[in-house]
């Protein structure tokens, strides 16, 4: 079996581009692209937490805005993204907030263990990008990892194969019911059996993707 793709690593120079570019305006994130999503996902993901909640932890959290509304909830809420420039938009838009922290970290299979363990995390719009640079074996071993951490998983798969690179899915693009029962059997194996998994439903998404779609793992 051929070994899993490496992430590949980020220059200074295409940092120092990428900061450029949306300082111009030429590149947006991806949260203000999707801004009306923003609230529909938070408003779903909160009527599904537990009053015991006390933690939340957004892998990708891109600009933070739905880190920020978990905090605002009353969570203790920690955003953690790839880009540096992300988590510094981050900390500018949101400096002040209570509760609210945000870091930059890199996540591969090797490293997934060093996540914080916390009540509720989020994992949205995600996965497709650990697919593409690890493979897909991997990509939910590394979803695994995040289980054992965790006592409730949001979770948002991309719609479209093209956002797997190379690893593409087992699922009919665009298809929620195709797209529920890859998630449906990909974690059934992640979570060993003992977690129950809830379809929560869809929001607008960008592009060749209409919508995605939200499911909680316990």
């Amino acid at each position: 079996m051929d070994p899993a793709p490496r992430m590949k690593q980020r220059s200074p120079l295409n940092k120092r581009l990428r900061r450029v570019g949306r300082a111009l305006g030429l590149i947006s994130y991806y949260q203000s692209r999707r801004d009306s999503a923003n609230d529909q996902r938070w408003a779903i993901i909160a009527r599904h937490l537990d009053g015991v909640d006390r933690s939340l932890l957004d892998i990708g959290c891109n600009i933070g805005m739905i880190t920020r509304l978990a905090a605002e909830h009353g969570l203790f809420a920690l955003g953690i993204d790839v880009l540096d420039e992300a988590i510094e938009e981050s900390q500018r838009l949101h400096r002040g907030v209570p509760r609210l922290a945000f870091a930059t970290l890199e996540l591969d299979p090797s490293t997934i263990a060093s996540l914080p363990a916390c009540d509720v995390t989020l994992l949205l719009s995600v996965h497709h990008r650990w697919s593409h640079h690890h493979g897909e074996p991997a990509s939910w071993a590394m979803v695994a990892g995040v289980l054992a951490r965790t006592k409730a998983l949001f979770f948002e798969p991309a719609s479209s194969h093209i956002r797997y690179g190379n690893a593409r899915p087992d699922f009919v693009e665009n298809d929620a019911a195709s797209i529920r029962d890859y998630v449906e059997r990909h974690m059934r194996e992640a979570g060993r059996g003992a977690r129950s998994l809830s379809y929560l439903g869809a929001t607008p998404s960008l592009g060749i993707e209409p919508e995605r779609h939200l499911f909680l793992i316990r």
